[in-house]
C-alpha cells in the first residue's frame, strides 16, 4: 500500500492498523517513495518485547554477578596521578 505524508498526518491510527494486519506501507512525500512502515511481526512470532539482548548473555559465566563484572571491568580505567 502507497500512502503520502498527508494521509500519514492526517489517519495515523488506520495506517499503523494496517501495518499490525500485515501489510507494507510506502510512505511518499512529494511523489517520491521515503519510508516503509512494515508490521512488527514474522511469522507468528512477536518481536516487540523479545529480549535477544539480554538472553546472548545469559549463559556467560562472568556475567552471574552482573555488579562483580562490571566492578572488574571498571578496575582497569582506574588512574594514579
Amino acid at each position: 500500500m502507497v500512502v503520502s505524508t498527508k494521509d500519514l498526518r492526517e489517519r495515523p491510527g488506520n495506517i499503523i492498523r494496517l501495518a499490525q494486519s500485515g501489510k507494507e506501507i510506502v510512505v511518499t512525500y512529494r511523489g517520491v517513495e521515503s519510508a516503509r512502515i512494515v508490521p512488527m511481526t514474522t511469522g507468528d512470532e512477536r518481536v516487540s518485547g523479545s529480549r535477544e539482548a539480554i538472553g546472548m548473555w545469559a549463559n556467560r559465566d562472568e556475567m552471574k554477578d552482573p555488579t562483580a563484572y562490571v566492578r572488574k571491568l571498571r578496575e582497569k580505567r582506574r588512574y594514579e596521578i
